[in-house]
């Protein structure tokens, strides 16, 4: 069943482990009933929700869709382990905010924003309305996940050279089209041989893995 944890100041956390969408929810206290037809929203929210794997996209659509029930006007998202963050409309004062979780896995916090306070009884329906958004969003995660493992290089962490390749090509395209100078900075280890003839590649490995975090730490994002 969904188990909810209300507090003051901080999100309601929201969780969805072994979901079993019953006939009532619970919040602050106050037991709020649903019937058939809120049921049936969910279900055909959540079908909705299923036909893309574009964050973005899962967010617009969810927003139009709870709007029809509860308006606001505008959601915040963040997760932590992805470093996704997307707004939705526009932010104004008044806030709700919920923190997800499924099967122990944290999908992230979800803010929607109004302006005027959330009634309880609008609160208890965002909460019936998330059970129809975390199975797909935990979905576009895990490919987004693969998504960003398929451009990141296992053993530094940094881009790999399908990044590399993609760059290149851009910034080549642009000095092309607007004459500007191109530099292109190669590096080497010196000795890295003897580094791993003598103390073994793990300690290779971990040479490599300095000497990428110490160029990060020294060059620009852009």
């Amino acid at each position: 069943m969904l188990r909810t944890t209300t507090q003051t100041t901080e999100p309601t956390i929201l969780d969805f482990s072994s979901l079993e969408i019953g006939m009532s929810a619970e919040s602050s206290g106050k037991r709020y009933q649903t019937n058939s037809n809120q049921l049936n929203k969910t279900w055909r929210t959540s079908a909705l929700l299923q036909t893309t794997l574009d964050l973005k996209s899962m967010m617009l659509m969810f927003s139009r869709e709870v709007n029809n029930s509860v308006s606001h006007s505008g959601i915040v998202y963040h997760q932590v382990e992805s470093q996704t963050e997307l707004t939705i409309g526009r932010c104004t004062k008044q806030k709700c905010s919920f923190q997800l979780l499924v099967e122990k896995q944290k999908l992230g916090e979800i803010t929607f924003m109004s302006g005027k306070p959330f009634t309880q009884k609008q609160r208890a329906q965002l909460e019936f309305m998330l059970a129809s958004l975390v199975y797909p969003l935990r979905n576009a995660l895990q490919y987004l996940s693969a998504y960003q493992a398929s451009m990141t290089d296992p053993l530094t962490g940094k881009n790999n050279r399908l990044i590399l390749n993609a760059t290149l090509k851009h910034e080549i395209g642009l000095f092309h089209r607007y004459k500007t100078p191109l530099t292109l900075l190669v590096m080497d280890i010196d000795c890295f041989k003897k580094i791993n003839d003598e103390h073994g590649h793990e300690c290779g490995d971990r040479v490599i893995q300095a000497i990428a975090d110490t160029i990060a730490e020294c060059v620009r994002e852009t």
